[in-house]
């Protein structure tokens, strides 16, 4: 590494004019940092100031600092133009303490219209920008572990920002605390073990702090609201075999800790709503619950008749589970109040339902749930001894189902299946589906509390289908002809692109190398989803993706990428790339004809490593 001036680059930005970019200074400080400053200018008189600041000690830790200043100026003079300051500014650390302990920090600060001048597309179209830090602990021997973690989360549409400051957990994994010192080190069958010492114990809390700054739409000033609380979980449960047959008797109980609470302070007559307001204080709420389940599996198999299949497997995994927990909302407990509304009706309330780790649950739960998982394999035989046998998964079918005997209405909840299959390698298929017992009341405009079959009529209707299909496929990998110089230079380009992925840093426009030694290659994808809770009333979405790559000749490459929406019958960003391999010179176009952003850019530079800032660009606009 050399200290010096970084070179620019030149080119045409559209309605901004013509320009000198990434002109800057780079100094090389010392063996664990360096630091650059570039800048952008425009003849409009457009400009961006970009420093960047890196330090590594091998082994222990990297980091790095990088962010923009920039001011743009759109239009043409005498014209209403467009004038935006934007900021960017991002740190990242890495950094190992120990074999057990490290902590990892991704924080970044933006202005709202930030997004606009982004060059890349995907997260031009996210426009969130999501910050963290955490530091995390094990301990060696144990299964005892600590997190803290810090979270910053901005939405810059609407300039809201939600963060929690801090959050700590700690985890206790499962032990057994009646089992001696030499059983627990040692690998035992369950039929060398007591029931007693069969019983597992596990333990997880979380201390959390919440902020949210949320923009009124009535006032246009933001909201802040604040909340924090711990939560303490506790689990117990065994998993003694009666014969065949898993048995797994479980109890959980929960402890919630609070310094405020919610209180209704009177009636809002217009809208016959309750006014809440906090009262402060430690609250504790505690919940608790017990569960059993049995769960086995069979087996079918069936012989092949058809040559060079060994035979096939079919898998049954059930699952049946009973589940108990108490209606907290019942006096007794306290957790929840009580007001009359403006027609005189007592209605209760959750005095912990703003709280952030919510209340208790509300209603008594006793249900029996059953899940069956079908799994169906093939398996080939081989055609000598130096061949292996190959097993393929056909079918992975499951299904769920939950019956609430003491809910007031809907004891039985949707059947819900999920399905997924490989059909090789070439055709990868996943897909589920919802379907409701209850009749659907279209004057209500909602389902009640009456069986379809009820009537004479059908079973269960279909709420929610969904399937994809998704498949890639690629020529021979070919070996091309070229000097040993290009391949040096590629390779150079190749490793300085990984260590900028690494460190965080990507350069304007980067991108990718084309690979000319695949000929093409071809990904497909199908999406579609269907809801109908409502069975007059359908709400459908598809979309076929496509990326295709082709080489027409050793020196051409072409690349084209898109989405087209099938219910809206319209192409979503679509773009087209193409590369020139030009020997000591390289070009390429990219053109993105439709979107939110539609664009062209093309340029022309030296493809030499030591050179590659000599280029010249034109393009419709800048990003």
């Amino acid at each position: 590494r050399r200290s010096g001036i970084i070179a620019p680059g030149y080119g045409d930005a559209g309605n901004r004019g013509r320009f000198i970019e990434h002109l800057g200074y780079y100094e090389a400080i010392s063996d664990y940092m360096d630091m650059s400053v570039g800048g952008d200018w425009y003849d409009k008189g457009s400009w961006k100031l970009y420093p960047n600041f890196r330090y590594a000690e091998r082994y222990d830790f990297s980091g790095s600092v990088n962010g923009s200043y920039s001011r743009f100026i759109s239009g043409e003079a005498g014209d209403v133009q467009e004038d935006s300051k934007d900021y960017y500014l991002n740190w990242t650390h890495s950094q190992r303490f120990t074999p057990t302990a490290d902590l990892n920090v991704n924080f970044t600060f933006a202005s709202n219209d930030v997004f606009k001048t982004n060059n890349n597309y995907n997260n031009y179209l996210q426009q969130n920008i999501v910050s963290n830090a955490t530091f995390n602990k094990r301990w060696e021997g144990t299964n005892n572990s600590i997190s803290i973690n810090i979270n910053r989360n901005q939405d810059l549409q609407t300039g809201n920002i939600s963060q929690t400051l801090p959050s700590l957990s700690f985890s206790h994994g499962q032990s057994f605390p009646f089992r001696s010192e030499k059983k627990s080190r040692r690998i035992s069958s369950d039929n060398n073990l007591a029931w007693y010492e069969m019983i597992g114990m596990g333990y997880s809390s979380q201390f959390l702090r919440s902020e949210r700054k949320t923009k009124n739409t009535v006032t246009n000033e933001f909201d802040f609201f604040e909340r924090e609380g711990a939560i303490h979980n506790f689990g117990f449960n065994a998993s003694p075999k009666a014969g065949y047959i898993t048995i797994t008797p479980s109890l959980q109980y929960t402890e919630k800790w609070y310094d405020k609470s919610t209180v209704v302070t009177g009636i809002d007559s217009l809208h016959n709503a309750p006014i809440k307001d906090d009262a402060k204080g430690f609250f504790a709420v505690r919940t608790f619950g017990a569960s059993l389940s049995a769960s086995t599996k069979l087996y079918g198999m069936l012989a092949s008749p058809i040559p060079g299949v060994a035979g096939f497997r079919h898998t049954i995994t059930p699952n049946l589970s009973y589940n108990y927990q108490p209606d907290f909302s019942k006096k007794f407990f306290g957790y929840y109040g009580t007001y009359k509304d403006t027609n005189g009706v007592e209605q209760k309330y959750d005095r912990f339902e703003r709280e952030i780790f919510l209340g208790s649950g509300r209603g008594e739960q006793q249900s029996i749930s059953l899940s069956v998982g079908n799994l169906f394999e093939m398996k080939t035989s081989a055609k000598d001894t130096t061949e292996k046998e190959k097993k393929y998964q056909l079918l992975n079918l499951s299904g769920s189902i939950s019956y609430n005997a003491v809910a007031e209405e809907f004891r039985l909840t949707p059947l819900s299946l999920s399905y997924r299959t490989d059909i090789g390698q070439y055709l990868s298929v996943n897909g589920s589906s919802t379907y409701s017992f209850y009749k659907y009341d279209e004057k209500l405009g909602r389902r009640v509390n009456r069986f379809l079959s009820s009537n004479g009529g059908k079973i269960a209707d279909l709420t929610s289908f969904s399937i994809s299909l998704s498949t890639s496929l690629s020529g021979e990998k070919k070996t091309r002809a070229i000097s040993e110089q290009a391949q040096a230079n590629d390779s150079i380009r190749l490793a300085e692109q990984k260590r900028n992925q690494q460190s965080g840093i990507r350069n304007i426009h980067e991108e990718e190398l084309p690979d000319f030694s695949i000929p093409w290659n071809l990904s497909l994808s199908f999406n579609f989803l269907q809801s109908q809770d409502n069975p007059k009333v359908i709400s459908r979405s598809a979309n076929v993706n496509a990326n295709l790559g082709f080489n027409l000749t050793e020196n051409w490459r072409f690349t084209a990428s898109g989405n087209y929406d099938l219910v809206q019958k319209q192409f979503a960003a679509p773009s087209i790339n193409i590369f020139r391999d030009l020997h000591c010179w390289e070009m390429n176009f990219s053109w993105q004809p439709i979107g939110a952003r539609p664009f062209y850019r093309f340029e022309i530079r030296v493809k030499a490593p030591q050179l590659q800032d000599v280029k010249v660009t034109k393009q419709s606009r800048y990003f």
